[in-house]
């Protein structure tokens, strides 16, 4: 895709769009050159192997962001957790007011460097390990902020930029701090991919995970007259029931990503079965209610001897749980003036619009803030050796937020 330069006219047309508070701002700082331009970061980290568990290069590029950080006034701090993970990064910068707007990400990858980093001209598009997800989302806020701060070095709000080393494993060790960042935060921005067709996000759904272990009786398939409970079979049992709770017209969904058990051979009744659930809900209230559907099913015993002496047991806990975000009257308002400002710096019409998947930005949600996430670059193919970034919405993603943090210091939030 060709992005449009940005006109006088089409500024005029952003305050239109976006309202009378920007009738009287100046949003010509967007167009001043930074000192690191977009592709050349993107290149510097697309080198560096930063899959989730090559700890040593995640931290190198943790390590980076935090420099380019401090270098803008940020105060940062590191946090270490599990030893097969980096540290996480926090950076802080205070304005005027307590409240903060606060910006989250990733380094990790799914899939270490598979290609060198390549740029195909004629499409503009560039390839690589992570390109979209996430590296190109750090490579945007970090530009949106030198583009913002090098005009404005005082802020009405703070500033706090949240860079996870794990978030492709579920920011194992982090989910905790997230949540008590939600308390002093007015608006959280999301740095991960915008969606395919350039649309941002203005509500995901939440998930939990359910590990469950059953516990049955083995025995030898030939000679057992009753001496045996198949886990195998009760785990089968509550898929199929589990399996009746999906509800997609509510955004509902309820899925085994894994199960295991027995002894891997034919003559030997399953005696242990385990499963790991993924569960996907839109609201809070129908978190609650799958919950309670869940755990009448995994409470039950289905599977009984023979013989009525033995019978399974079944062992389960969430060992995640993030909350949706979903769009509110004020969200909205803020979410249509985000999408008017990327469709003029675009020439194209971009729209907010819902996502499926949860990201670390839900941790951040409470109900006195605002949330919104795919502000990052437009790309495609994620988590696939043909993982790609439109070039362009580098610079175009990151102007846009970049006058949109300067908006946001007009606002009362």
């Amino acid at each position: 895709m060709t992005i449009k330069p940005v006109h006088r006219h089409f500024l005029n047309r952003i305050e239109k769009l976006m309202g009378s508070e920007l009738r009287t701002q100046d949003l010509s700082f967007l167009q001043r050159p930074i000192p690191v331009v977009e592709l050349e970061r993107l290149k510097e980290f697309l080198s560096i192997n930063s899959s989730t568990l090559e700890k040593a290069g995640v931290a190198q590029l943790q390590d980076k962001v935090a420099g380019a950080l401090e270098a803008l006034g940020f105060k940062i701090q590191t946090i270490s957790k599990e030893n097969r993970f980096a540290h996480l990064v926090i950076g802080e910068r205070m304005g005027r007011q307590r409240k903060f707007i606060t910006l989250i990400t990733h380094t990790d990858t799914v899939l270490g460097n598979f290609r060198d980093f390549t740029v195909d001209l004629g499409a503009e598009r560039a390839y690589g390990s992570g390109v979209i997800d996430n590296k190109g989302g750090v490579v945007v806020g970090l530009s949106a902020m030198q583009r913002f701060l090098q005009q404005f070095s005082e802020t009405e709000y703070s500033l706090r930029w949240v860079c996870s080393p794990n978030e492709e494993m579920g920011s194992v060790g982090f989910v905790d701090i997230f949540r008590e960042f939600a308390s002093d935060t007015v608006v959280a921005f999301g740095l991960e991919p915008a969606l395919d067709n350039g649309s941002i996000i203005h509500q995901r759904r939440g998930n939990r995970w359910y590990q469950i272990d059953i516990e049955g009786r083995e025995a030898h398939a030939g000679r057992s007259y009753g001496e045996h409970a198949n886990a195998a079979h009760d785990l089968a049992t509550k898929i199929t029931l589990l399996n009746r709770l999906n509800n997609y017209p509510k955004h509902m969904s309820l899925n085994v990503g894994h199960f295991e058990g027995g002894k891997d051979r034919y003559n030997i009744i399953c005696g242990d079965a385990h499963a790991k659930l993924d569960v996907r809900f839109a609201t809070i209230e129908q978190r609650e209610a799958l919950h309670r559907k869940i755990e009448k099913i995994l409470s039950q015993s289905t599977e009984k001897s023979p013989s009525g002496k033995y019978h399974t047991e079944t062992k389960w806990q969430i060992v995640d749980d993030c909350a949706p975000f979903s769009l509110t009257r004020r969200s909205k308002k803020i979410a249509r003036s985000y999408a008017a400002l990327v469709s003029q710096l675009e020439g194209r019409k971009i729209y907010s619009q819902p996502a499926g998947g949860a990201g670390d930005v839900n941790y951040l949600s409470a109900a006195h803030n605002v949330v919104l996430d795919g502000l990052g670059p437009v790309g495609g193919e994620m988590h696939t050796k043909g993982e790609f970034i439109s070039v362009p919405t580098l610079e175009t993603r990151a102007k846009a937020l970049a006058g949109f943090l300067f908006h946001l210091q007009t606002l009362k939030l």
